[in-house]
């Protein structure tokens, strides 16, 4: 079932128009009945059945503000509620309006997304076979890889594109930071897991500058250290 809608309909007996709050799906089947097929009594001529003209529509998201995944502007919100307090008095939101139910406005919701994406960095840890964790933490993190075998892979992906990989290969464990354009930042061939998981530490907290330098030998060389 879709949120409910406000929907101005107009009767195909008297021509009278009223509005009603329906859905544009009313089950679970994924099916829609198209509002001309629908059947309404009208508040005008009390006539009952179909064949209704489809008038204007408030968004689907009007009724569910604040909603984060679907934000309104505050003059479209508003003129909603004007219709709303016109044609539906006695609706329990509007006891709400600039309370509980006000809009999610786009610019507050670009805020959240940009504290988001600073508090986390890296927004994906996916390994060989598909598996997915969004937002992942250090200890998450050092769970998989604990557990990781031959031919096993673990990568952590930025907002800005670039890349940490950790892959088994021979029963070795190497470590790589990439940037969005493929370069290596840095790279450990034979890595164990501590140190692997300091780098992954600082990856996780947006640091890829000092991750990079953690996986470079002072000189700049590969490090092939197991220690």
């Amino acid at each position: 079932m879709t949120p409910g809608r406000l929907t101005e309909l107009r009767c195909p007996g008297c021509h009278g128009v009223m509005w009603v709050i329906d859905s544009d799906n009313r089950g679970m089947d994924g099916a829609m009945t198209p509002y001309v097929e629908r059947r309404y009594t009208c508040v005008h001529c009390r006539r009952d059945g179909v064949g209704w003209t489809l008038g204007e529509q408030s968004p689907p998201e009007f009724l569910l503000q604040p909603h984060n995944l679907y934000p309104m502007t505050q003059a479209a919100f508003d003129y909603w509620v004007t219709v709303l307090r016109t044609h539906f008095p006695a609706h329990p939101l509007l006891k709400e309006v600039g309370h509980r139910f006000r809009p999610r406005l786009p610019e507050e919701v670009e805020a959240q997304r940009q504290a988001h994406r600073r508090a986390h960095p890296v927004y994906e840890m996916k390994d060989q076979d598909g598996a997915r964790r969004a937002d992942p933490d250090l200890r998450t993190a050092m769970e998989w890889l604990d557990v990781m075998k031959d031919g096993d892979t673990l990568v952590f992906r930025r907002h800005d594109g670039g890349t940490l990989q950790c892959a088994v290969v021979a029963s070795v464990l190497s470590v790589r930071c990439v940037d969005v354009n493929g370069e290596v930042l840095g790279n450990i061939a034979v890595a164990n897991e501590p140190t692997a998981g300091e780098a992954i530490r600082l990856y996780l907290l947006g640091d890829a500058m000092r991750c990079a330098k953690h996986l470079r030998d002072p000189d700049g060389s590969v490090s092939g250290s197991t220690g």
